[in-house]
């Protein structure tokens, strides 16, 4: 008996010892909650964080045409251009003068009558 404990424990402590370790080998490698699985994890993080930048961008360029659309943030100038291009009536001979630089020389002219006036 003493022959089969001593051949017991020179084969079988190894062959027992040897397969624990290939069970979590294998099993830290390939199992759900593995290396394999946490590559895969990563990957698909990092593609929904790539997804999520691009609808961020997106979202931001459509929130800046929306602020565009605000009738209190559109420039009557602009508008006007755009839309008079848009709908054909811009001829080539047209002279388009900004509101605000109308007003200036409006108010130029206005002030240079009131000298004159004053002058006389």
């Amino acid at each position: 008996m003493g022959r089969f404990v001593k051949l017991a424990i020179n084969v079988a402590a190894p062959v027992v010892a040897l397969s624990g370790v290939m069970f979590f080998t294998i099993g830290g490698l390939w199992s759900a909650s593995g290396y394999s699985e946490l590559r895969r994890l990563e990957r698909d993080a990092r593609q929904i964080r790539n997804d999520v930048d691009a609808l961020t961008a997106k979202r931001e360029a459509l929130q800046r045409r929306a602020a565009l659309l605000n009738p209190t943030a559109i420039d009557p100038d602009l508008f006007d251009e755009r839309a008079r291009s848009v709908l054909g009536f811009v001829e080539d001979d047209d002279i388009v003068m900004p509101r605000r630089e109308l007003e200036r020389l409006a108010a130029e002219r206005a002030a240079a009558a009131g000298e004159r006036s004053s002058a006389r």
